[in-house]
């Protein structure tokens, strides 16, 4: 005859199940690490982006932007400002995600859901710069730039 397992072992086994269960629902939202389906369509919308602008094609780019940057920021003045700031470091030569978080806002920004895009980017003229692509979730789920910035 088979020998019954204690009942507070069975009761640890649960408890253990319900805090890894718990541990991998609230620690992505801690560490305000989007889940997958976030990730990949933010990551895809600021992919997107930046392929415009390494094409150098600085107006389309600007049709990528939210309406709260395209708002702040008239298509002449971003295509002078962006031309401004990359054409100087040349063509890109690697570019590698480094990371993906959720990002509060402020208080200068509106309220919404918002993740920035962060990579490590080579330029011909520039060994080593960091592009930051902070994307906000538009009203239709449609993820859309509203800022970039390079370092």
């Amino acid at each position: 005859m088979q020998k019954r397992q204690p009942l507070w072992t069975n009761s640890r086994i649960h408890l253990f199940l319900i805090g890894a269960t718990l541990a991998l629902v609230i620690i992505p939202y801690l560490n305000k690490t989007p889940g997958l389906e976030v990730a990949q369509q933010s990551s895809a919308a600021a992919d997107h982006f930046l392929k415009l602008v390494d094409s150098q094609a600085y107006s389309a780019s600007w049709e990528a932007t939210s309406d709260v940057l395209r708002e702040m920021l008239s298509r002449e003045t971003w295509n002078k400002k962006l031309s401004a700031m990359r054409e100087p470091f040349g063509a890109v030569v690697e570019r590698t995600r480094e990371d993906i978080v959720y990002a509060d806002p402020g208080d200068d920004m509106p309220a919404g859901e918002y993740v920035v895009v962060t990579f490590a980017t080579t330029f011909r003229f520039k060994e080593l710069a960091r592009e930051t692509v902070t994307l906000l979730q538009e009203q239709g789920g449609e993820w859309l730039v509203a800022g970039y910035f390079l370092k």
